[in-house]
């Protein structure tokens, strides 16, 4: 995924999403890691999943509010869905800065976790961690 690319869900019309690509702990083979959750914002600072994917080095999807605030929930959608897509062509393992179970009702996370279980993710990791791969302790610290 290129920075400024939000997926092609809106061709050519929105650029400038940042995606950081992650890695697995030292020593184990890459991993991509994205991370899902409710926006937040605390003490001025950005928090939710834009601030732990920033401090763990994942992925994650973010549009420039400006341009956020011009577009449909259709199109906020599809520019999401398309960001999930890429993830799991990708073999992502997806970090949730909110527990699965606590995502609010109605809200864009929400849907991304029903999302990701409709394509056979499963939630771990007391609600933590999404994947679609057998989950043992022993072979990753994600579980």
């Amino acid at each position: 995924m290129k920075n400024g690319d939000y997926g092609g869900a809106l061709g050519n019309t929105f650029k400038g999403a940042m995606a950081v690509v992650g890695l697995s702990p030292a020593g184990r083979s890459p991993k991509v890691v994205a991370v899902i959750g409710h926006y937040a914002i605390e003490s001025g600072k950005v928090a939710g999943y834009v601030g732990l994917a920033q401090k763990i080095g994942a992925r994650f999807f973010q549009i420039p509010m400006p341009i956020w605030n011009k577009m449909t929930k259709t199109e906020r959608w599809a520019a999401n869905a398309r960001f999930l897509d890429r993830q799991i062509r990708d073999g992502a393992v997806f970090r949730l800065s909110h527990r699965a179970q606590d995502a609010k009702p109605g809200s864009d996370f929400a849907r991304e976790v029903k999302y990701l279980k409709d394509k056979g993710y499963r939630v771990l990791d007391g609600g933590y961690t999404m994947t679609k791969e057998a989950c043992n302790s022993a072979a990753t610290r994600l579980c």
